[in-house]
């Protein structure tokens, strides 16, 4: 049994996320079982789609994912982009996750991040060997994990992490 959500209002991304969507991000895919068991992954890419206001992370198989099963049976989906850099950082959750192998067209936006992320990495002292191992899409296959944004949350550390950045109370 799936308890997929109807989805909710979607935010709307505001100049912040916008702004580090646009910049070369880390991306962990958080989920949670039935019985409440967190799990997560790092995604290899992203994708936003503004005018269906729909995001789309891509999650590369290698092996029994928890994640993608979790994502299957709930569809309850959290997704943390962060700027190694920066340690900027957002979060957005949705509860309408859906699963379906990427693309072609996605698959190639993805290998054409991985020189722009492996360009961050080693500004900061690490190589580019890092980079593209965190960011390979070198999997059997890839996953689309896509998903309407209900919520999103400030995450860089500082007195704003935690913040609600969607206009809804933090407590909601």
């Amino acid at each position: 049994m799936t308890e997929h959500a109807s989805p909710a209002r979607p935010v709307i991304l505001g100049d912040t996320i916008l702004a580090l969507m646009a910049r070369p991000v880390s991306v962990i895919v958080g989920s949670c079982s039935a019985d409440r068991q967190p799990h997560l992954i790092r995604a290899v890419g992203f994708g936003w789609d503004a005018a269906a206001g729909r995001m789309s992370v891509f999650v590369p198989e290698r092996g029994q994912e928890p994640v993608i099963e979790d994502l299957r049976r709930r569809g309850w989906v959290a997704v943390v982009l962060s700027e190694p850099s920066t340690h900027a950082s957002v979060q957005l959750k949705g509860r309408d996750a859906c699963v379906e192998p990427a693309s072609p067209d996605e698959l190639a936006r993805v290998a054409g991040g991985v020189e722009h992320f492996a360009d961050e990495l080693e500004g900061i002292g690490f190589s580019r060997d890092l980079a593209r191992a965190l960011k390979s899409a070198q999997a059997a296959r890839v996953w689309a994990v896509r998903f309407t944004p209900t919520q999103a949350w400030e995450q860089t550390p500082g007195p704003r992490a935690g913040t609600r950045l969607d206009g809804a109370p933090a407590c909601a």
